[in-house]
C-alpha cells in the first residue's frame, strides 16, 4: 500500500465536511464555513498533482485496453459509494420531478473529473513530444482559467475541472525544494493555512476565490507533499471523505419527505461512511490474507 501524506489526508476530510455544511447536512447551519464550491477546487488540483503517475502505468498499452484499465483504476476505490448513491439521486429526481436534474447530483464532481481525465488520456497517448503535451495542457489551462472568470462559463464543472486539474499537472513537475532542514516549509505553510481558513470562516469574493483556487492550493498542496507525515487518525479520517461527499445523496431525498432533521442525516452519512471504509478494509485484509497463503 502506497503511503499516504497524512495532512493531506486531513485537508480532505475537512473540505469534504465543509461541503456537507454548504448542502445543509451538517449539526451546524450557521453562516461560516463555506461555501462548498471552493472547497471542491481543492480536490480538482489534488487529483490533477497525482493524475500523471497513475496515468503512465496504462499509457503504453494499447488504446482500449489502457483506457479501461485507467478508468477502472479511477472508479475502484469510488465503486460503492457510487452504487450506492446513484439510485438515490434518481429516487431524488422523482421526488422533485424535475427530470432535468442529472443523476449524478452532488457527484458531478466525479463525472467531470473522469471527463477530463479521460482527455487527457488520449492527448497522452498521442502526442508523444513531452514539450508539446505541455504546451497544451498550459493552453487548456489559460483558456479554461479565463473562461472560469466570465459569468457565463462560472459555474461550468467541465470549465472549473479542465482548469484546476491542469493546474495540479503543472504543479507536479515543479521539483521540489532542497532545504537542508525540512521543517523550515512549515514558515510558509503554516501562513497558507491560516489564510484558508479565514477565507473559509469569514467567506469570499471572486477575486479572493480566484486567488484561493490558482495560488493558495497549488502552494498548500505543493508544500504539503514535501513534508513527510504520518498520522493514523488523520488517515483514517481521509478515507472517510469521498464517502461523506457521496452519501449526501443518500439523505437528500429526506427534506422532501419532511424528515429533515441535520442531526439525523449527518449521523447516516457519517455511519455510512465508517461502515464503507471497514468493509474495505476487510477485503484489503482478506485478499492479503489470501495472497500470502497462495
Amino acid at each position: 500500500m502506497k503511503k499516504r501524506n497524512s495532512l493531506i489526508e486531513l485537508y480532505r476530510f475537512l473540505l469534504a465536511l465543509v461541503v456537507v455544511k454548504s448542502h445543509g447536512m451538517f449539526p451546524y447551519t450557521g453562516p461560516y464555513i463555506g461555501p462548498g464550491r471552493i472547497a471542491v477546487e481543492f480536490f480538482f488540483v489534488l487529483s490533477g498533482y497525482l493524475f500523471l503517475k497513475s496515468l503512465d502505468k496504462y499509457i503504453d498499452l494499447p488504446v482500449k485496453e489502457g483506457l479501461f484499465k485507467f478508468v477502472f483504476s479511477k472508479i475502484k476505490t469510488l465503486f460503492i459509494p457510487l452504487v450506492i448513491a446513484l439510485p438515490f439521486n434518481i429516487f431524488y429526481k422523482i421526488l422533485v420531478k424535475d427530470y432535468s436534474i442529472g443523476i449524478w447530483g452532488y457527484l458531478w464532481y466525479v463525472h467531470d473529473m473522469l471527463v477530463i481525465f479521460i482527455g487527457y488520456y488520449f492527448i497522452r497517448k498521442f502526442v508523444k513530444n513531452k514539450k508539446a503535451f505541455w504546451i497544451i495542457t498550459a493552453s487548456i489551462f489559460l483558456v479554461a482559467a479565463i473562461l472560469h472568470v466570465t459569468p457565463f462559463f462560472y459555474s461550468w464543472g467541465y470549465i472549473r475541472a479542465a482548469m484546476s486539474i491542469s493546474l495540479g499537472m503543472m504543479v507536479s513537475k515543479i521539483p521540489p525544494l532542497k532545504l537542508n532542514r525540512p521543517n523550515l516549509l512549515w514558515i510558509a505553510l503554516v501562513p497558507i493555512q491560516i489564510i484558508i481558513i479565514l477565507i473559509f470562516v469569514f467567506g469570499n469574493n471572486l477575486l479572493i476565490e480566484e486567488i484561493l483556487d490558482l495560488v493558495l492550493y497549488p502552494l498548500l498542496i505543493y508544500l504539503t507533499f514535501q513534508l513527510k507525515i504520518d498520522n493514523k487518525l488523520f488517515n483514517y479520517l481521509g478515507s472517510l471523505s469521498f464517502g461523506l461527499y457521496a452519501f449526501q445523496c443518500v439523505v437528500r431525498p429526506f427534506e422532501v419527505l419532511g424528515l429533515n432533521n441535520v442531526w439525523i442525516m449527518f449521523g447516516i452519512i457519517v455511519l455510512l461512511s465508517v461502515l464503507e471504509d471497514g468493509f474495505k478494509r476487510i477485503y484489503r485484509h482478506y485478499k492479503k490474507k489470501k495472497l500470502v497463503t497462495v
